[in-house]
Order: structure tokens, then C-alpha cells, then sequence
């Protein structure tokens, strides 16, 4: 009985079968993701995940449904941060991470014909440019007209070194409501930011009032899911199996999920 009773307890899941044994281990993906938000895709900033994360949050979470024997470990960690955990094998993924070639000696996006594929992105986000009403300020899509002051950036953000080539100077911080205040306050001229996070935002009048955006974005780009070489390197298959799943969750799940946090 003693032995019986030890032999049921064995937490990797051991099945006997005749004289074949099978082995089913809980795969254990650990996660980060950045501690800014990002509505409705991301809630709150901090290192603490919310009860009501965001929608992307949530899909990432849902892979547990669609891999056996898959757990996803999360954990919040500034931008930065999460991208040298990710090189370094200290997390197994991060997102929301647009492409960018320089992001590959961090890290493996889901490829088609040697480049990413968007079909198997988490979600579709664009840049915009933020200053204050009846700035000079224009952007027709290729060139930035009377931009003759500082642009405020998140730190980390794809398009910094994209405008850095434009020869915009830039000033970069952790959120995009820091650079909202100090473009207030006119300490920059111009920012830019993920519209899903500055549009939200801005919805708050009294601490943004007199904030516009242009009218045409800088940049749309699919944002994905990385996984780390390590991790690839010891479960190929399992990588290839959770961009899939991200596929079908976005196929499947994402519009439920959005009109989800459109009641809050």
C-alpha cells in the first residue's frame, strides 16, 4: 500500500503502461512582460498584475488551454529589463515586442520566409504624435514639418532609433504619461506613443487638456510574442506550438476579450 500510495504522489505524472512508462512534465513558461500599461491590451503600472490584466495578458494566458501540460508563468519587469532577461534565458518570453532586426540577438519571433509572421502576431498597434493645440507641428507620413524642439519617447520603443536616423532629438522616459505631463508643462514640443495608451489616457481632460494628436500615425506595426533561443533550443516544438495557439486565440478570442474590457 505504502508503495502504491508513493507511486500515485510522483508529481511528474508517471503513467505505467505494461512495462512502458510515459512521462507527462508541466512545461514551465515563464513570461515577462513590461510594467506600463498599454489599454486596453495592458492595466496598471507596477510590478503587481491585476486582477483585470488586459486583453493581451489574457491571451497569453489562454495557452495553457491550448498546450497540454503547459503552465505560463508571469511577472511584470521594466521594458529594458525584459528584453535582457529574455537574451540572457532568464525568462522563456516576453511581449507585446514589435520586430525590429537589432531584437533578434535577444530573442526569436515566429518567422515565415525569413522574416516575422503577422499572422501569428498578438495584436496590430500604432504610433502617434502628440503635441499641443495649434502647435506648427506637422507629419505627412515621411517628414516632420516646424519640429524644432525635443519629442518625449518611451524608453526601449522600437521607433527610437527610427527617429534618431531622422535626426529628431528625443527625450526618453519609462511611461507615456510622463511624456504627456512634460508635454503639458512644454518641456517637450512632441510625443510620440502607442495610441492605445495615450488615447486612454487622454481621455482624462483635466490633467491633459489641450493635447492633440495628428492625424496621420507615424507607424502600425504587429506586435508578438518572443521566445528565448534557450528555450526554443529545448522544446523546438513547444515554441512552434505556442505561436500557433497564439494564432487561434487571436482568431477566436480577441474580440470577445475586447468587448470584455470595453464595459469596464
Amino acid at each position: 500500500m505504502k508503495f502504491f500510495l508513493a507511486l500515485v504522489s510522483v508529481t511528474l505524472g508517471t503513467v505505467l503502461l505494461g512495462s512502458t512508462t510515459v512521462h507527462s512534465e508541466t512545461i514551465q513558461l515563464n513570461i515577462a512582460y513590461a510594467d506600463s500599461e498599454q489599454p486596453p491590451y495592458v492595466y496598471e503600472v507596477g510590478s503587481v498584475i491585476p486582477e483585470k490584466p488586459g486583453v493581451v495578458v489574457e491571451m497569453v494566458k489562454m495557452l495553457e488551454q491550448k498546450i497540454p501540460d503547459l503552465q505560463v508563468n508571469l511577472r511584470r519587469l521594466p521594458w529594458m529589463r525584459c528584453l535582457s532577461y529574455l537574451k540572457d534565458g532568464e525568462v522563456a518570453g516576453i511581449f507585446n515586442a514589435s520586430f525590429t532586426p537589432n531584437r533578434l540577438k535577444n530573442g526569436a519571433y515566429p518567422m515565415k520566409d525569413g522574416q516575422p509572421d503577422p499572422s501569428k502576431r498578438l495584436v496590430t498597434i500604432s504610433y502617434g504624435i502628440y503635441t499641443l493645440k495649434n502647435s506648427p507641428i506637422t507629419w505627412d507620413g515621411k517628414t516632420f514639418g516646424n519640429l524644432n524642439g525635443v519629442m518625449g519617447v518611451n524608453r526601449g520603443f522600437s521607433v527610437v532609433s527610427t527617429l534618431k536616423k531622422m535626426g529628431v532629438t528625443l527625450e526618453e522616459v519609462n511611461l507615456v504619461s510622463q511624456n504627456l505631463k512634460k508635454l503639458k508643462a512644454g518641456h517637450v514640443t512632441a510625443v510620440l506613443a502607442q495610441d492605445v495608451t495615450a488615447d486612454a489616457l487622454l481621455k482624462d481632460q483635466e490633467r491633459f487638456e489641450g493635447i492633440v494628436k495628428l492625424e496621420t500615425p507615424f507607424a502600425t506595426k504587429p506586435y508578438y510574442l518572443m521566445l528565448s533561443y534557450q528555450f526554443i533550443e529545448k522544446s523546438p516544438q513547444v515554441a512552434e506550438q505556442i505561436w500557433t495557439a497564439i494564432k487561434e486565440i487571436r482568431q477566436t478570442k480577441f474580440d470577445d476579450l475586447l468587448a470584455k474590457y470595453a464595459e469596464n
